[in-house]
């Protein structure tokens, strides 16, 4: 039997792997320690804004577009259907953003500003709280006070934290308003993209065929398609959880009669976002508000977040998402760890996406590499 494995072939994809790794590291060292280059790029991001705007809005409203297309009735020509499903996923869009910058990002600001205010005033009455239990259950005063000043440097390292990053966040948001120029223009361009996507990819595939082997335009069609379809599924229909999970656990604080409901839910629904780790995030800090506020309250909004959990876990989630990323807990975990890792909060919620689409290539390879080997075994045998 001849040999299965050739040591050319071999020695060849270690070096375009090798090289490949090498060119990567390489690439981003320079960005990252060549202020000219940093300049450059910066100067060139800020130019094409309104594409990536563009790119960016087009991919999200994408989904909820294909669906409202479907959703009218076809005597309508495709041109009509077309229109009026950008139209009104645009103005889903708008009345979203909308109602969170007129209606939640004012409140939130409050309940943040009122708690810091209050925060020593709910300090002194969980001291005194501890201190009665202490006395009931005849716990030393040396336990009592290290766990109170230990609680109150996690508290104030919490409250600092969110008085630094929520008016930064308020402020990235009305920031972002404000280059009202880039995003009107991102919004034309994102409407001919989705209006006029067909023809689009028509363009590419000319270009590609035109200057690409097939094989190699096959394979970018392949990463695009697959890109397009992980991203979309992970990103809006976890942006869609995450907002009814915030929503739930709103409600449910009102109706328990939980304080700070619409800051401490705005956590939970924009720390959800994160796979896995997400809820423990942004629970585990709101525990420790409500443990100063009122410990009871705190046992009340710990068993409120077990069950949410739940919920989205076993009905929720799966509904949303379903198995749309293909990955096994062991791979989304180390997605996270590793996309936290590299590029922090932002990679731990892409992160996910960008290893599924990684996974699927090595997967369709190493299948297909199984399939050449069987293949030649079984001519090799003849």
């Amino acid at each position: 039997m001849k040999n299965l494995f050739k040591y050319d072939d071999i020695k060849r994809e270690i070096f375009i792997f090798s090289v490949s790794g090498i060119i990567v590291v390489s690439f981003f060292y320079v960005i990252n320690n060549i202020p000219v280059i940093q300049e450059l790029l910066t100067k060139i991001i800020g130019i094409l804004m309104p594409f990536i705007w563009a790119i960016a809005i087009a991919f999200l409203l994408s989904s909820t577009c294909k669906k409202i297309e479907r959703s009218i009735p076809e005597k309508l020509s495709f041109k009509t259907r077309r229109s009026i499903a950008v139209l009104l996923s645009l103005i889903l869009m708008i009345a979203v953003i909308s109602i969170f910058l007129l209606v939640l990002v004012p409140q939130i600001v409050t309940s943040a500003t009122q708690l810091a205010s209050s925060m020593s005033t709910y300090i002194k009455e969980a001291s005194k709280f501890f201190g009665d239990l202490a006395i009931k259950y005849g716990i030393t005063q040396d336990t009592v006070s290290y766990i109170l000043s230990y609680s109150q440097e996690i508290m104030n390292t919490v409250i600092t934290f969110m008085q630094q990053n929520i008016p930064q966040i308020v402020g990235m948001t009305y920031s972002t308003i404000t280059s009202i120029g880039s995003i009107v223009i991102g919004v034309i361009i994102a409407s001919y993209m989705l209006l006029d996507k067909e023809r689009l990819f028509g363009q590419f595939n000319k270009l590609a065929r035109a200057f690409l082997k097939d094989e190699v335009t096959y394979f970018i069609k392949d990463v695009i398609f697959i890109s397009i379809d992980k991203f979309n599924n992970f990103i809006v229909g976890k942006l869609i959880d995450s907002l009814i999970i915030g929503i739930i656990c709103f409600v449910s604080m009102k109706i328990i009669g939980i304080e700070y409901a619409i800051l401490i839910s705005f956590v939970i629904g924009i720390t959800n976002v994160i796979p896995v780790f997400g809820p423990f995030i942004g629970a585990i800090p709101c525990i420790f508000i409500l443990l100063i506020v009122d410990p009871l309250e705190a046992l009340w909004f710990s068993i409120l977040i077990v069950v949410l959990q739940q919920i989205d876990g076993n009905i929720i989630g799966p509904f949303i998402l379903g198995d749309s990323m293909g990955l096994s807990s062991m791979w989304i975990m180390f997605a996270i760890i590793v996309g936290g890792g590299l590029f922090g909060v932002p990679g731990m919620f892409l992160g996910v996406p960008a290893f599924s689409i990684i996974y699927h290539l090595l997967k369709e390879y190493a299948e297909k590499r199984i399939r050449e080997k069987e293949e030649y075994i079984k001519n090799s045998d003849h």
